[in-house]
Parts: C-alpha cells; structure tokens; sequence
C-alpha cells in the first residue's frame, strides 16, 4: 500500500467456495478467477471459459459478446491512431481466417474493411472481400463507397449502383418461384430477358402505375 492510500490493494483468497483468488481494493473485488479458469472484472467484465463477455458477468452468447443499453446497444470500435491517413491506408479491418486444409484453404479467404478514399483521410469507404478456389487471399469484390454509391466488380463505381464484370458480360436477374428477368450488357447490346414459359413485359408509368404497353409472347399491345 503507498502512503496516503485510502482505498488499498492487495492479493487475497477467494472468500467463497467458487471464487479462489481476487485482487481487492479495499473491500471490492476488482479481478476474480473462480473455479474452472472463469475470470471477472469488476466493471461488468467476464472471461468464462471460451468466451469474453463485456456489459454483463453472464454466460456470453459467442466468443465476444458486447452489451450496452439504451438506443446505441453493444459497440465494437476499430481505430487508427495515425493522425495522418492517405489514400488506400485502413481505418480498421475484419478478417475470416480459414484453416481449411485443401490447395488455397487457408489464409484471410474474406474481411471487411474501412478504407481511405481521398489523400487526406476524410473520406473513408467500406469494402468487402472474397476469395475462390484459385487463391487463399481474399480479393475485393464489393465496396460502398464515402458517397454511399456500391461497386460490384470495381473499386470505383461512378453510379448508386455500378456493376462491372471485367472477364465476360454483367448481368443482374430478378427471381421468384416460377421464373427470372435478367438484365444483360454486351459491348453492343443491351438485353431483357424473361425467361419464364409465358413471360411478358409490362410497361407502366404516373403515380396509378397505368399500363401503356405489353409484349406478350406474339404481341405488342400499346
């Protein structure tokens, strides 16, 4: 104890038949492992065997588990302390580790990542990476960027929503149960597709949504 401590901390044993060890200040617990490895700390964080749980000194319902309250909730917050970020540099990432034994099993297969857009650092996007059989790092396959614009297939999308396949034609189809539209773009053409037995288009418009054209399968009604 330093001199002029009011509140003293020392190493005591447990004073229950689970908790066997605590580190106290004063009359209060701080740190405590109980029986079977389950620590405790005293604000309202718990490391039970095969979890940490923060918020809370229950069983955690996952590896990590973050309580909060109110209108926030749990948080988990990824920083950079660099006071000086640059195009390309990352704020934080996520990555899912695979130990995956066959040829390119293992590695970071995806991640989530906040990126630096602009040299400065004011601007930040999220992308999110994939990997396939041909390679054990994940890729970039999606971003949102700071506008709030998302690219499939570029890092760069200069539309709310831009698609590009750098390997053969985009394509984006609708589904349900009986059948799918798809929309098509070649370097000349573009295509609509409904590919359903009895497929047809319907072409509407104004706040009633009236029709004002149908192509049926042998028709054009307008």
């Amino acid at each position: 104890q330093r001199s002029g401590a009011t509140n003293p901390w020392y190493l005591a044993q447990g004073n229950t038949a689970t908790n066997y060890f605590e580190i106290m200040e004063g009359s209060t617990p701080r740190f405590t492992i109980a029986n079977g490895g389950n620590a405790t700390f005293s604000a309202n964080v718990n490391i039970p065997n095969g979890g940490l749980m923060v918020g809370a000194t229950t069983a955690p319902k996952s590896l990590i588990n973050l309580i909060g309250t109110g209108s926030d909730g749990g948080i988990l917050t990824l920083e950079n302390n660099s006071t000086s970020l640059v195009t390309g540099r990352h704020v934080g990432q996520i990555d899912f580790y695979s130990n995956d034994g066959s040829s390119n099993g293992a590695g970071v297969k995806a991640k989530i990542t906040a990126v630096a857009e602009n040299s400065i650092g004011s601007e930040i996007g999220l992308t999110f990476g994939t990997s396939g059989t041909g390679s054990s790092t994940a890729v970039e396959a999606m971003r949102i960027d700071n506008q709030g614009r998302v690219g499939i297939g570029t890092s760069s999308p200069s539309n709310d929503l831009h698609v590009k396949n750098a390997t053969g034609n985009p394509q984006l189809r609708l589904s349900d149960s009986t059948g799918n539209v798809e929309l098509q773009a070649t370097d000349a053409v573009f295509y609509l597709n409904n590919i359903h037995a009895n497929g047809q288009f319907v072409f509407r418009s104004g706040t009633g949504y009236t029709e004002r054209m149908r192509i049926d399968l042998s028709l054009i009604h307008i």
